[in-house]
């Protein structure tokens, strides 16, 4: 069984659980009836939890001496290709929440706009610079110059 199969089934059943508890408790109906909205927050919560994670967990990111592809998505799956040839800007970005667990973002920005956000790498400036190495390998005007 998959991580995301076991994931959902066990937010289900976590939910199942909460609700026959509020449900079988010998408390007054209209106590039910003003948990059900918090229990149905709670598992829409916990579920879009689940889902997120998963999505997030799926991403892969792989750089090549030719390209920069992302791929990843658990319910709408992607795949999106740069050329290190098209490649004009890598930039690298860090957040309070990023700084707080050790990792960051690099945004890598093609000559069309449409650009691969690589999030939640660690050693990012190192990464980064790696990845801009390897841009400037592949540019056709440093290319000419040599």
């Amino acid at each position: 069984m998959r991580r995301s199969t076991v994931a959902i089934a066990v937010a289900l059943s976590l939910g199942a659980v909460a609700g026959a508890v509020v449900y079988l408790s010998p408390i007054d109906t209209s106590l039910k009836v003003a948990f059900l909205p918090m229990a149905v927050l709670f598992v829409v919560v916990l579920a879009y939890s689940v889902i997120m994670y998963e999505a997030l967990g799926n991403t892969v990111f792989v750089v090549t001496n030719d390209h920069i592809e992302e791929r990843g998505g658990l319910i709408w799956k992607t795949q999106r290709r740069i050329p290190l040839t098209y490649v004009r800007d890598v930039t690298y970005d860090q957040n309070l929440l990023q700084a707080m667990f050790g990792v960051s973002s690099i945004t890598v920005s093609p000559t069309n706009g449409d650009k691969i956000v690589l999030s939640n790498i660690r050693e990012g400036e190192s990464a980064r610079e790696k990845i801009w190495k390897h841009v400037l390998s592949r540019s056709p005007v440093l290319k000419r110059k040599t």
